[in-house]
């Protein structure tokens, strides 16, 4: 089982999930009985894709007590929902994602490893057998993350070079999941797994062209449903932000919270221009703003323009106009309340960035603050 827990787990980080349980209906609602290892305290249940899959749900939770807790769920059948749980107030698990569906079941979480699979009883038939077929295709990728990672062991380089080759055979092995979706598609063409694995990898990592490949191997059903529609629409959304693309004309709110537009088509008189989004509350977010203010002050305005894009919450707002001001940060800085624009974007992780040309064209997504200074120091030789 633990060999089986290690596959998952890497194959979760590139964004290609299987696993699937069942809830008992009751009067309308699902009762969803567990078990966690080692545990208690708070358990959470959130969405693995943008909330608009999922038909008002936005979260719930429970207390466990002596390892088992309880949940009264009002949702439809087909919800990839992961499970959430903390040990104290800075370190936090999350499971894989599963499917609920309404008949009875019970699930066991047996150790706190992140993205471990929930033992599950009682699959749905039908689930099961996809579940197992998308399991044949993922051999490839688990021999290919295997193959990778015994070849960067064996690397004798710097820190900074090897982090690279780690982030060049992610991106390979990515591409490589993207493949194996468009395969399975092919053959499972009804296939919820197949959709949530769709969804989620577009929220995770963004437009691709195997990806919108994958969806589209998908049967006129399930694409015309209400799901379907809403992703098609994320797809769209999502294939504006690649490389060579335009960024998009957006509306937001001022540190003063007037209404703005943001377009970069128009309104661009530097070389390059980083577009931020952070919140408040994000520490990594927070950590970067030294190093961000000292590239902003040595090359604006002629090589670099920098535009904040904050993600807070409603109630939030005021901490995120009181962070502008404890950290003094220099450039324009912009509300996208309650991050509506950016989960439409697929800007899921904090901090996202795009660099821009002077033309509004996306140039880089997620540069590294060090590699933004090298680029803006050889500009200026």
């Amino acid at each position: 089982m633990k060999s089986l827990k290690f596959v998952v787990a890497i194959l979760a980080l590139i964004g290609v999930s299987i696993y699937v349980f069942n809830v008992q209906a009751k009067e309308n609602k699902y009762t969803l009985k567990g078990e966690v290892d080692n545990y208690n305290g708070m358990i959470y249940i959130n969405p693995a894709a943008p909330l608009t899959y999922y038909n008002g749900f936005t979260s719930d939770s429970a207390e466990v007590k002596d390892g088992k807790f309880e949940i009264e769920l009002d949702l439809n059948k087909g919800y990839a929902l992961p499970f959430f749980f903390t040990m104290d107030k800075t370190l936090g698990y999350r499971t894989d994602w599963v499917l609920l569906e309404p008949t009875d079941q019970h699930i066991t979480i047996d150790s706190l490893y992140q993205y471990v699979v929930p033992d599950v009883a009682n699959q749905n038939p039908e689930f099961l057998r996809d579940q197992k077929h998308l399991a044949k295709f993922q051999d490839s990728l688990v021999r290919i993350f295997k193959d990778s990672w015994q070849t960067l062991n064996s690397m004798e380089i710097e820190e900074v070079d090897f982090l690279k080759e780690v982030d060049a055979a992610r991106e390979r092995l990515v591409e490589q999941s993207d493949e194996v979706l468009v395969h399975f598609t092919e053959e499972c063409t009804e296939s919820d797994i197949a959709f949530w694995n769709i969804a989620i990898k577009l929220f995770q990592g963004g437009f691709s062209n195997k990806l919108e490949m994958a969806f589209d191997n998908l049967s006129p059903e399930v694409k015309q449903s209400n799901r379907g529609l809403k992703f098609r629409t994320a797809l769209e959304f999502a294939k504006r932000l690649r490389v060579g693309s335009y960024f998009p004309v957006l509306e937001l709110q001022s540190l003063s919270l007037e209404k703005t537009e943001l377009n970069l088509k128009e309104n661009t008189n530097s070389k390059y221009t980083l577009i931020d989004f952070w919140f408040s509350h994000c520490g990594p977010c927070l950590v970067q703003f030294p190093k961000l203010k000292e590239i902003y002050g040595n090359h604006h305005p002629g090589n670099l323009e920098i535009i904040g894009i904050s993600t807070d919450v409603s109630s939030k707002i005021m901490d995120w106009q009181q962070a502008v001001q404890k950290h003094n940060l220099p450039w324009s800085n912009q509300l996208d309340e309650n991050g509506i624009l950016a989960s439409a974007m697929g800007v899921n992780k904090f901090p996202t960035n795009f660099l821009l040309d002077e033309n509004g064209k996306i140039l880089e997504k997620d540069i590294l603050v060090q590699d933004l200074e090298t680029l803006l120091q050889d500009e200026s030789k």
